[in-house]
């Protein structure tokens, strides 16, 4: 580790062929070597210290059922039958749709509206969600290739009560920091990007700054290490990252594998409710979504049909019909 933070090699990252997470965290070096020369570790470290940031707020106890199945903010993966936990996120661009957030909005009250100038307004989003429901929120704060930033995540947890979670591609101390100091209650660490050790050293220094991680997994093994290192709050991305496919029946194969007392967090290919009660009915709780609600019309609107999906004991649906895999 360098005296600024940021680590002169890549130790810690998992070598793998080249892939768009590859292109991605190459890109994400370059930034961090340039973050850390501009503001010094030490100077974050000042500023958490002085309290710059608001108190750290809950994920898990966000995430948690609320129908007595919660066990210090950690509930056991639901039977389908419980009230969907959403974290919204805040998406400006995705590498495989593009631009998601600055095409002028359809006029509904609460959409994810742009500004005469074609910038988004963070207000508005944070309206839309508050309105829709969020349990918590995420902000993606990738710049190359998601267009998001710092910034918007400073931003938007001083707009919010509701815990806030930096996705982004992290696999230095400095990255954990700078979170905390921008404001982030939880981060993402993806095990998919992490060797063993480094993935253990990052999730402890989150714990030790009063945040949580969503640890995100793609694969079983990747399951089995998040369990070992011990995380609590565990998302299963549908996504492959080295291809940036999208199949439902990753999280449907390994939602059941999750261990109980865990939160397994659904993310990436949920398009509407016939996802959410799908990902339902195989023994989710929670799910991160953020291209179908940055795209929608109406973002809260969107947003409380989700919140409204149930799968009731029996298999139905909450129309009453059998329920099938979309």
């Amino acid at each position: 580790m360098r005296a600024d933070g940021a680590r002169a090699d890549g130790g810690g990252v998992r070598a793998g062929a080249p892939s768009i997470l590859t292109r991605i965290v190459e890109r994400k070096r370059l930034r961090l070597a340039e973050a850390a020369s501009a503001r010094p570790l030490g100077d974050l470290k000042r500023r958490i210290a002085d309290g710059v940031a608001k108190p750290p707020r809950s994920l898990s106890a966000a995430l948690s059922s609320g129908d007595g199945s919660a066990v210090q903010g950690v509930v056991t993966v639901q039977d389908g039958s419980g009230v969907p936990r959403v974290i919204a996120e805040l998406k400006r661009r995705s590498p495989s749709r593009g631009l998601l957030a600055r095409a002028p909005a359809p006029g509904a009250a609460g959409a994810a509206a742009s500004g005469e100038d074609g910038a988004m307004d963070l207000g508005a989003v944070h309206r839309a969600y508050a309105r829709g429901g969020a349990d918590a929120l995420s902000v993606l704060t990738e710049q190359d290739f998601f267009d998001g930033s710092l910034d918007d995540l400073r931003r938007l947890a001083a707009l919010t009560s509701l815990p806030v979670l930096r996705k982004d591609f992290l696999f230095e101390e400095y990255q954990i920091y700078e979170a905390r100091e921008a404001g982030a209650d939880a981060v993402l660490l993806i095990v998919g990007l992490l060797e063993p050790a480094r993935l253990a050293g990052l999730l402890a220094l989150t714990v030790e700054l009063g945040m949580e991680a969503l640890v995100e997994v793609h694969t079983k093994g990747q399951l089995a290490e998040a369990a070992r290192a011990g995380s609590s709050v565990i998302g299963i991305n549908s996504r492959n990252l080295d291809t940036f496919e999208v199949r439902l029946e990753t999280a449907e194969r390994l939602i059941p594998l999750v261990p109980r007392g865990r939160i397994a967090v659904c993310e990436s290919g949920i398009h509407g409710p016939d996802d959410v009660r799908r990902l339902l009915a195989a023994g989710a709780s929670a799910f991160l979504v953020g291209e179908h609600l940055m795209t929608a019309p109406d973002p809260a609107r969107a947003l409380r049909e989700l919140k409204r999906c149930r799968i009731p004991a029996g298999g139905h649906d909450a129309t009453g019909g059998p329920h099938g895999r979309a």
